[in-house]
């Protein structure tokens, strides 16, 4: 199944504090996604003001009157089937005593162990920019921090032997080869778990997990091509009749298609990646539109270098790991530059690593296998690695389930995405120019 058009939608949500915590609350198991931790809000209606919804939706969820102290940055998510962009606000209950009347589940936390939930995706960047807004991200204390790291990482190196890695990944790529054939659909694509339908994103993250297999002798040359598979190109090909994706599920269909060996009309696709600019006019849509330049047509990105568009985000400070890498392949695309001296780039990435091994979305946050994926292709690609690469290693591969997939830590269950996350991490500690 592909993805339908894209509606874009707008909501509001509540970061409430209330005597130095600050309140999330737990999704039930029928809302989409199930059980993910959020700040609780809603749709803006017609007519309504942001605020205006927000008073009335916690009114509706959770039976309280709120006070509005600030309003933080807007922040735009693209799930695969929707845009959603998010209006936080800072708030305190003014009246009343919380009743939950959607949710499963709620909790007070202090600001600096938020991060620790398992936050609907939507909802990480607000997280990220009101943890900025605590001070939680200062890029000037990153030597004191990184100063801390070495001696905790280096105590904790001596308990791990050192790395064979390629012939470690050779044998945990060949277990996570059933996780990914149980995802295959009889359309041709990939889905989430073996019960969910096929999606581009899953099909992109299978084809990529295979592709790395096959670096690492855990495939045959002959084994998954996709250039051989005819179900899989023609799931591709009618995927390219949709309308309205965005430029990030543009790149990846593009790019399985490229892998499958389908035929692309090169300046239809240059032209396609134009069009959809203006309206794509974010860090994300610029890290992806040039991205379907360099990797799928092969060639200098025909996106202004100059534009006022790029200038404004490139100016923005990064609110996470993800963020911080699209800064740095943007400014090195398409000005030859970066968007800070490259020695404190790289202090910045290195302090993110946590004494498990793993990395948070910024420094002295929990460890994710998508911020361990972040961290070390943004570091290899300032030609430095981790302060630690042999508890980076355990840590990731620690994430890997009895099925062969990976969860985004050792306790979480495990999908095509964070199994992508974890291998193309895993690859690059052992292959720093693969870069992905």
């Amino acid at each position: 199944m592909a993805y339908p058009d894209r509606k874009h939608i707008h909501v509001t949500c509540a970061i409430i504090e209330r005597r130095g915590l600050v309140l999330a609350t737990q999704r039930s198991a029928a809302m989409s996604p199930p059980l993910k931790w959020e700040f609780p809000g809603g749709k803006i209606r017609r007519g309504e003001t942001a605020e205006e919804c927000l008073h009335r939706e916690i009114r509706e969820e959770l039976g309280v009157s709120i006070s509005v102290e600030s309003a933080l940055q807007p922040t735009t998510h693209e799930y695969p089937s929707i845009t959603v962009t998010l209006y936080p606000f800072v708030c305190t209950v003014a009246d009343g005593e919380i009743e939950l009347h959607e949710h499963a589940d709620m909790i007070w936390l202090p600001p600096e162990k938020l991060a620790e939930l398992d936050w609907a995706a939507a909802d990480i960047p607000v997280l990220s920019v009101y943890c900025r807004r605590g001070g939680l991200m200062n890029l000037d204390a990153m030597e004191n921090r990184q100063a801390s790291l070495v001696q905790d990482c280096q105590g904790r190196s001596a308990e791990v032997p050192a790395l064979r890695l390629d012939h470690d990944l050779r044998a945990i790529f060949t277990a996570a080869m059933p996780f990914v054939a149980a995802r295959k659909k009889e359309s041709g694509g990939f889905g989430a778990t073996p019960r969910l339908p096929a999606t581009i994103e899953d099909t992109y993250h299978a084809l990529h997990i295979l592709q790395l297999a096959r670096q690492f002798e855990a495939l045959a040359d002959s084994d998954g091509n996709p250039a051989a598979d005819g179900e899989l190109r023609s799931y591709l090909a009618a995927c390219l009749r949709l309308a309205g994706i965005g430029l990030r599920t543009t790149f990846q269909l593009l790019w399985c298609c490229r892998a499958a060996g389908l035929p692309l009309d090169r300046e239809a696709v240059a032209a396609s990646v134009l069009a959809k600019m203006p309206a794509a006019a974010s860090l994300e849509g610029w890290y992806y539109g040039v991205r379907i330049f360099a990797e799928v047509l092969g060639e200098k990105s025909r996106l202004p270098a100059e534009s006022p568009d790029l200038t404004l985000i490139l100016g923005h400070k990064w609110r996470a790991v993800d963020e911080a890498w699209m800064h740095i392949y943007l400014s090195r695309q398409l000005r030859d530059s970066l968007p800070r001296p490259a020695p404190e780039l790289i202090a910045w990435f290195q302090a993110c690593q946590n004494g498990d091994g793993g990395f948070g979305f910024f420094p002295g946050t929990t460890s994710y296998v998508e911020n361990c994926h972040a961290c070390l292709r943004a570091l290899a690609f300032l030609g430095a690695g981790p302060l630690a690469p042999e508890l980076a290693y355990r840590f990731l591969s620690g994430c890997q389930t009895a099925a062969g997939g990976f969860g985004r830590s050792s306790r979480a269950a495990s999908f095509l995405d964070s199994t992508w996350h974890a291998l193309a991490g895993l690859a690059t500690l052992a292959r720093p120019q693969i870069c992905l």
